[in-house]
């Protein structure tokens, strides 16, 4: 938390270059989507600020849902999206890096 009362938000504020979103392959849907984005991003050589945002969220017992409620499972899933992640991502030939900027 920071000092305006705004948490930071894992999937709702990673601003990117508008020419970046043609050079991701987001394929992920669920809760490891963050995961995926920062894996490319950081192979196609952006950078990612996080900002804060008003808590989404407000009710304490809130669950991810499904087998992800237990921290082994979630783990082990977003292991396995990270490691997809970086076996299957191949950055663009061309200089993309001069396109971004």
């Amino acid at each position: 938390m920071n000092g305006s009362g705004a948490v930071p938000s894992v999937a709702t504020d990673q601003l990117l270059h508008p020419f970046s979103y043609t050079k991701l392959n987001i394929t992920e849907r669920g809760w490891g989507m963050p995961l995926q984005l920062w894996v490319q991003a950081a192979r196609l050589g952006l950078r990612i600020r996080e900002v804060g945002v008003p808590r989404l969220y407000l009710d304490p017992k809130r669950a991810f849902g499904g087998v992800l409620n237990d921290g082994d499972e979630r783990l082990a899933y977003y292991r396995r999206v990270l490691d997809e992640a970086e076996r299957s991502f191949v950055v663009p030939t061309e200089s993309h890096r001069e396109l971004c900027t």
